[in-house]
């Protein structure tokens, strides 16, 4: 089946799963059958925001329509207005709360399938397993050096998280090529189904840095109106800003993943970056 799907269809370019275009629809093939399953989960509980409509699916696939419009990327568009929207659509991903920090596996959170551990009670806990695994990729690379500095830095601040956390359902990666636009509007929210049950402030510091730029400057006007729809649902917990550096890092660390795993992964200064702020951050 899926064979005769893909035959005649336009590979798209990505860095993981495979993804194909033919007769308007989009086939993402992944690379386990759970992820396939998680999709349709996810596509099917995200019905207040436009995700794109799963039409079917096999094993280790789904055929999803596609959503006409641009890409924040290449769009032209009020950003004012953009990022109203965002803040609200995001804000309404987040409102599904769950009793533990993990993937979603039917109605109940299972374990997180990147570390094949949990479910978690605590975020606490599975931020630290998701770092020590994250660790492992940097293992005799050269980056290798860059390991005992992270792992200081989250035993000085791991304080930060040492509080009652509401386990919330994430996007994990709003960067502009996965928000479609149209006539100043938000039409389609992609790739959702990456997202997992967790900290809704790493979704929130990700989404600053690929949508607004520097998650540590004072003034960003689109931001401010992002943040103003966002807490009209959910309001943040104290020292967001404070934390925003820690979930830096733990993102950083999946960039860091991408170069390693990936040799046309371009983003050379990247892994100065890094070593920046740890040299910054560490005591």
């Amino acid at each position: 089946m899926l064979n005769s799907l893909i035959k005649g269809a336009r590979r798209i370019p990505t860095y993981a799963n495979q993804v194909y275009y033919k007769d308007g629809n989009y086939i993402k093939v992944f690379d386990h059958a759970w992820e396939a399953r998680k999709a349709i989960l996810v596509y099917k509980l995200l019905d207040d925001i436009p995700v794109p409509r799963v039409l079917k699916s096999g094993r280790n696939y789904i055929v999803m329509e596609e959503i006409k419009g641009e890409t924040l990327a290449k769009a032209k568009y009020d950003k004012g207005k953009i990022a109203a929207q965002l803040g609200t659509i995001l804000a309404k991903i987040h409102s599904r709360t769950y009793s533990k920090f993990g993937d979603l596996s039917g109605r109940e959170v299972g374990k997180s399938q990147e570390i094949n551990a949990g479910p978690f009670t605590t975020w606490k806990e599975m931020h630290q397993a998701i770092v020590k695994h994250r660790l492992t990729y940097f293992k005799k690379t050269k980056f290798e050096h860059l390991i005992k500095p992270i792992q200081q830095y989250f035993k000085q601040n791991k304080h930060l998280i040492d509080y009652k956390i509401t386990p919330r359902l994430l996007h994990i990666d709003l960067n502009k090529k996965n928000i479609i636009v149209k006539n100043n509007r938000i039409v389609g929210i992609l790739d959702a189904e990456g997202g997992f049950v967790g900290h809704n402030e790493e979704d929130l510091m990700r989404t600053e840095l690929a949508q607004f730029g520097d998650v540590f400057a004072n003034k960003n006007k689109c931001r401010d109106v992002f943040f103003r729809a966002y807490q009209k649902q959910i309001q943040l917990d104290k020292g967001y800003k404070e934390r925003c550096k820690f979930y830096w890092l733990s993102r950083a660390m999946v960039g860091m993943r991408c170069i390693i795993q990936f040799p046309d992964y371009n983003d050379p200064e990247f892994p100065g970056k890094i070593e920046a702020f740890l040299k910054q951050n560490v005591k």
